[in-house]
């Protein structure tokens, strides 16, 4: 039976702050990783011109990268899984003190970490999911302002 996963999304920067943008949604634990990139697009109203890839890992710096034919977590906690089409109830539960991450726009490097929050919930009727249920933060802007490119021109 489908169930509803609360994910919490936040924008990861070199110095933490306040400012930092956070959301969180809920979303079908049937959806793909794709699925939720293209939530996390919506959320942050991205451009989705960039490539972008999913890891796992305790930290940044111990992510690897979730790519490969089968569905599981090997012995050393590498995903095993097509990125694209492995769906988020073959990803969670991550095993124990990691995290799922998220990275767009290899140039930009933003950077995202994702956290399961709570139990799964029945999915409620007639409503559309992912759905945001809060977000707080200063959202990111992909391109900066457009007034700056005004002006160097």
């Amino acid at each position: 039976m489908t169930k509803i996963y609360t994910l919490k999304v936040k924008l990861s920067s070199f110095q933490p702050s306040p400012d930092d943008w956070v959301a969180k949604f809920e979303i079908l634990d049937s959806a793909t990783l794709y699925d939720l990139h293209n939530a996390i697009q919506s959320y942050v109203d991205f451009d989705d011109d960039h490539l972008h890839e999913f890891y796992t890992g305790r930290s940044w710096s111990s992510k690897k990268s979730i790519s490969s034919d089968d569905f599981s977590f090997d012995a050393e906690n590498k995903f095993q899984g097509d990125g694209e089409t492995a769906i988020l109830s073959e990803i969670f539960p991550l095993p124990k003190d990691h995290k799922l991450y998220y990275l767009f726009d290899f140039g930009d490097s933003w950077k995202f970490s994702i956290s399961k929050l709570r139990k799964e919930k029945d999915p409620e009727p007639d409503v559309q999911y992912p759905l945001l249920v809060e977000e707080s933060g200063i959202k990111p802007k992909q391109y900066g302002d457009e007034d700056d490119e005004d002006d160097e021109e």
